[in-house]
């Protein structure tokens, strides 16, 4: 779970999103109960979430997480979006 891109699984799947939001959990219970099955897509981090370019572009999350995929990912989830500081998904 810690490695599943639910930002981009909801903005990729409106149905998702209008009924979870963005709730980590709702959103991953869903993906491997039926999104997976679905075909809806691969969601981990790694592969949807540029998280060397993200640690980069911030030297302070540089410093902070090194080039740390899920301490990242976590940030840009919590703080990152709201804080504008852009699209990191690929």
């Amino acid at each position: 779970a810690s490695e599943f891109n639910h930002i981009l699984y909801a903005d990729k799947n409106p149905d998702l999103k209008a009924a979870f939001g963005y709730d980590a959990n709702l959103l991953y219970k869903h993906y491997t109960a039926f999104g997976i099955s679905e075909n809806r897509g691969n969601y981990s981090i790694y592969d949807t979430f540029d998280y060397i370019r993200y640690a980069d572009d911030y030297p302070d999350l540089k410093t902070a997480f090194g080039y740390d995929a899920k301490a990242l990912y976590r940030h840009y989830a919590a703080y990152g979006i709201s804080e504008k500081r852009g699209d990191y998904f690929k």
